[in-house]
């Protein structure tokens, strides 16, 4: 069946928007004037082909064989033709032949229905998802998940991701990358120090920012001089005196004084001991002087080695303040420069020390070793200059660096999506094998049709004729009195032949209503069978479209039978005919094929108003019958016309037949006489109201261009609910237009 018919905007005349019929049922009634549009939908069912930007729906996208009564289907068919085709249909030799097409026909029904239940379960049936939209919603979530990814790391490192630029293509690399390659995660910090570094402008070789030794200087701080008291001699009388007064610095530092001050004491002037002064002289030995001597030459050493360090460091952190700026990775430059001061002020400490020893080398002293903050200062030079030496391996090997780091980062994006694509796989394989066992299913299906559509063809094409189908009509005619013509086998094998009871051809001498009758009841019968021997009980969709033009009432009447027994059919669920639309602009015929007494049955209708206002089609559906009588439905676009103010050329016509059906038949009123009961410029408006409407009314809607402006016919509606009061009969305008207060 068909679900809906989508009309593109500019199709005829369906402008400007398009539009789309949705919602069908098993029978379809379309109701419209002539012109209005009816037959391009007819058309669009018949060809959709021809129409590439309209389309139908098909339920289960399973389309029927669709037949179309149209004009065009009886130029085709009939006009300037001699002959035409036969319509086999089945005969009557073989009752077990005909029992064994319909159990085929049941299979291959059956068949179609589970290949249908399985494509609803495949692509869906408008209502849920099938396992292709899963599996097409499971790939859109994996794939907004890896664009997530992207849009996260994209500013740190687009130029890794240069070239995947749609979430398809993107998503695609990364899950080729995580097939081929093992997952692991490089640290995220790395790559954005890396990407600094190459990513840009090719860097260039840095120095090294120097070392330190400060061997030297821990080799100084452990000489034990520092700890010993440097003493003189106890072998000489006067050591006893110095060592209990304690005073041998004092007495070291007044030797100098002794060699020049003529053998009196340089302090209290009294004269000195004869063996005084070689006294001093042995209590201050060879060794005493070699202890000082060492003392002395270490504290040199000690200083310049220190001055020395000082000033190296002091070079290393300028040199790390300018490597910082090159994306050099190296500790924090104030931890370094607080070193550097605690350094400084542990050497002063000790210099203090030691100047103090060597003027009084008799004490002991113990100095705050400067190794652990040496070992942090030195440790932070290795550091950087490592990041130095690996930045030069970069610059040295840069093409390499570059790959080798562009496949890094996608090897951190890898392991940012593994744990979403595990589950994203699990999931797809799991659909994917129930999509291919369902194809199977489906191929299998199709298989055993295609098998039992042949046993089928054969069978039917074993029993059917085209000559019960000329008998039927031929009976038809003789039943309606119409005996100046009948159908013949023609002379060719298979084909019709209309003649004349002398045998002649009456082709080109019937009249417009025989024409249409015959080719009417050649389209009905040719619905229970096929124009070649086999497709006789094909499933179909069939379209009426004002199928009863130039007949007369009581042909009218037997075509409105024909078409309710294949109405009835559709709605059965029985026939091979699945689905009915009827178009037309004839109310009788209209109210004739839309009666249906089963009002369960009348939920299987479907009903639709073709109209064309200001020259622009248009449908509306509506949910019960929509049409009474023509005179009801005139009043209908009135009121449509009152409350929407849309233009329609039809309205002049409207309101002639509205008067003259209405004031005629209820007491012969005429024109002029509706005209005598106004008075003034009423009666000068009404006079131009029936000028204006009989002006306006005597030609088809397509071919009549009659201007009206808004302001007019406001007050032309006005005289025309006017005229019903003034004839007292303003209670059935009233109840025409459906407002007690109008």
């Amino acid at each position: 069946m068909i679900q809906a018919i989508h009309i593109a905007a500019n199709t005829a005349s369906f402008v400007p928007e398009a539009q789309t019929i949705k919602d069908l049922k098993a029978t379809n009634f379309f109701y419209g004037s002539n012109g209005s549009g009816k037959t391009t939908i007819s058309r669009i069912i018949a060809h959709e082909t021809k129409y590439p930007d309209c389309k139908i729906t098909w339920k289960n996208n399973a389309p029927l064989e669709t037949l179309v009564y149209n004009r065009d289907w009886v130029e085709e068919n009939f006009y300037q033709k001699d002959e035409f085709k036969g319509i086999f249909t089945l005969g009557k030799e073989s009752s077990q032949t005909e029992k064994d097409i319909e159990s085929t026909k049941k299979q291959i029904d059956e068949i179609t229905s589970k290949i249908n239940n399985l494509n609803n379960t495949l692509k869906g049936d408008g209502n849920s998802n099938g396992k292709k939209d899963e599996l097409s919603n499971l790939e859109n979530e994996f794939k907004e998940t890896c664009w997530k990814i992207k849009k996260k790391y994209e500013d740190r490192f687009k130029e890794a991701m240069k070239g995947f630029l749609t979430k398809d293509i993107f998503c695609n690399q990364l899950v080729e990358s995580i097939r081929n390659n093992p997952v692991e995660k490089v640290a995220l910090e790395e790559l954005e120090r890396r990407s600094k570094t190459i990513f840009g402008q090719p860097p260039q070789n840095i120095q090294f920012i120097g070392t330190i030794d400060y061997t030297p200087l821990l080799e100084i701080e452990s000489d034990p001089i520092f700890g010993k008291k440097i003493i003189g001699s106890g072998d000489v009388p006067i050591a006893a005196l110095i060592k209990k007064l304690e005073n041998n610095d004092w007495v070291h530092k007044g030797r100098a004084y002794l060699e020049n001050s003529d053998g009196l004491c340089p302090f209290c002037q009294q004269e000195l001991p004869k063996d005084m002064l070689e006294q001093i002289e042995s209590f201050f030995d060879h060794s005493y002087i070699l202890n000082k001597k060492t003392l002395d030459d270490n504290k040199k050493s000690y200083f310049i080695q220190t001055d020395s360090l000082i000033q190296r460091i002091d070079i290393i952190i300028e040199n790390i303040s300018s490597t910082r700026t090159r994306n050099i990775r190296i500790p924090d430059e104030e931890l370094i420069s607080s070193y550097h001061r605690t350094f400084a002020a542990i050497v002063n400490e000790n210099r203090e020390k030691i100047s103090s020893k060597c003027k009084e080398p008799s004490l002991s002293i113990a100095f705050t070793s400067l190794k652990d903050i040496l070992e942090k200062i030195s440790s932070i030079i290795i550091t950087t200059n490592k990041e130095i030496e690996e930045h030069n391996k970069i610059v040295s090997n840069y093409k390499e660096e570059r790959n080798r780091l562009i496949n890094d980062i996608w090897h951190f994006l890898r392991a940012e999506a593994s744990d979403s694509y595990l589950s994203f796989e699990s999931d797809r394989n799991k659909l994917s094998k129930a999509i291919e066992n369902i194809k199977g299913q489906i191929n299998n299906h199709r298989e055993n049709e295609k098998k039992l559509r042949k046993k089928l063809s054969d069978l039917e094409q074993s029993v059917t004729s085209i000559k019960p189908t000329v008998d039927a009509i031929n009976k038809l005619l003789d039943d309606y009195g119409i005996s100046g013509f009948k159908l013949t086998t023609s002379e060719r094998q298979g084909f019709y032949a209309i003649v004349r009871t002398d045998g002649s051809n009456a082709t080109d001498t019937l009249s417009d209503g025989e024409r249409t009758f015959v080719t009417f009841l050649y389209f009905f019968h040719s619905l229970r069978g096929s124009t070649t021997g086999s497709g006789t009980k094909n499933n179909r969709t069939v379209v009426f479209d004002d199928p009863i033009s130039s007949l007369d009432s009581d042909i009218l009447f037997l075509v409105s039978h024909l078409i309710s027994v294949i109405k009835q059919e559709a709605m059965s669920g029985k026939s091979n005919i699945k689905q009915v639309f009827v178009f037309t602009h004839n109310i009788y015929f209209y109210k004739e094929v839309t009666y249906q007494r089963n009002k369960a049955k009348r939920l299987k209708n479907c009903f639709w108003i073709v109209s064309k206002p200001n020259g622009k089609s248009k449908v509306e559906k509506h949910e019960n019958n929509p049409v009474t009588t023509s005179y009801a439905m005139m009043w209908q676009e009135v009121k449509r016309f009152k409350e929407t103010h849309v233009p329609n050329s039809a309205i002049p016509n409207i309101l002639r037949r509205i008067l003259e059906s209405y004031f005629k038949s209820t007491g012969g009123w005429d024109n002029d006489e509706i005209i005598e009961q106004f008075e003034g410029q009423d009666k000068l408006h009404c006079h131009t109201l029936i000028s204006w409407i009989n002006a306006g009314s005597h030609a088809a809607d397509d071919d009549i261009s009659f201007s009206f402006g808004s302001d007019a016919v406001e007050q032309y509606l006005k005289i025309f609910k006017d005229i019903f009061i003034k004839t007292k009969h303003e209670a059935h305008y009233r109840m025409m237009m459906g407002d007690e207060t109008s």
